[in-house]
């Protein structure tokens, strides 16, 4: 027995055009992750953690949206369903 396989193939592609007029105000980036993903619950702790990570000016917008999300995404208050 081979276990499970599967043909399928999913793609899930970002789509960042609303959020990126918001990359260069983290504060209401943050705000956008906090109500899409975190339904609100977000903690100081981690809002402190996502400013702190998008405060690096290096950053694209795409990629300080994206960071934004994927934080926001991994942190407690996102992976818990609401």
């Amino acid at each position: 027995h081979d276990g499970m396989k599967s043909g399928w193939t999913w793609s899930f592609p970002f789509d960042y055009r609303d959020t990126l007029d918001l990359a260069e105000n983290p504060d209401a980036l943050v705000d956008q992750m906090n109500l899409l993903v975190c339904a609100g619950s977000m903690t100081a702790r981690t809002r402190g953690i996502m400013l702190g990570a998008l405060s690096n000016t290096a950053l694209s917008q795409k990629d300080r949206v994206a960071l934004a999300l994927w934080t926001a995404m991994t942190s407690p208050e996102g992976v818990v369903q609401k």
